[in-house]
């Protein structure tokens, strides 16, 4: 920069840098391309846009079904809520293990642990039933969904991690959403309770079958 170029400039204010091809829109649209490419990084988000595809169904539609069982408020927002309580506790821990075993284990055994319960939920009507397995989805839930944005960073360049962990969160925001949307409609349906929780079930086993069949990928 010479003389010139600072005139004017001071501690409060400096010329905005000169737009290039490396920040056109073309160049920031093949990052997402680059991407795209990486089935590891494909898998991951899946993982978790399925993960809060089961959770929003769970958080929507579990308070509805302890009321259809009478049960009274409290009962309700132990039930509810053990599974929040629960994943507070065990993300800060899991987060050290995933740092010792690896990232791939703990969102295998997490996603198999946390769809298990929802295929039993409809068939009882036990409080403390419903709590331990409420406790176990939450326990499952957290195991999983901590380790996806370390993973992401392990396969992606420098460069792209802001456009990597965007896509993670986008797809939070998904799969909140299509849950019960989905969870909706089946509820509507001769299935109802049950085929609500077992489509959770099944999209869960699927993110795991994909997340084991995408394995290790280099850097993008």
């Amino acid at each position: 920069m010479n003389a010139s170029d600072k005139v004017g400039e001071s501690i409060f204010w400096t010329k905005p840098p000169i737009i290039t091809t490396r920040n056109t829109p073309r160049r920031i649209y093949s990052g997402w391309g680059t991407l795209a490419k990486n089935h590891a990084v494909l898998a991951v988000s899946f993982v978790q846009a399925s993960l809060y595809y089961s959770f929003g169904t769970v958080d929507y539609f579990l308070s509805g079904y302890l009321n259809g069982l009478h049960f009274d408020f409290f009962s309700t927002a132990a039930v509810s809520g053990s599974i929040i309580v629960l994943a507070i506790f065990v993300r800060a821990y899991m987060g050290r293990v995933s740092d010792r075993i690896g990232r791939l284990k703990p969102m295998i055994v997490g996603l198999l642990i946390c769809s298990a319960p929802l295929v039993v939920m409809p068939f009882s009507s036990d409080l403390q039933v419903l709590l331990l397995l409420a406790l176990v989805y939450g326990f499952g839930f957290a195991t999983a969904t901590v380790p996806t944005s370390a993973r992401i960073m392990e396969l992606v360049a420098s460069e792209f991690i802001g456009a990597s962990t965007g896509l993670l969160d986008a797809v939070i925001d998904i799969g909140q959403t299509i849950g019960p949307i989905v969870g909706g409609f089946i509820l509507g349906t001769s299935l109802g309770y049950f085929g609500l929780f077992l489509s959770s079930t099944i999209v869960l086993l699927v993110a795991c079958l994909i997340l084991a069949l995408s394995g290790e990928q280099a850097k993008v």
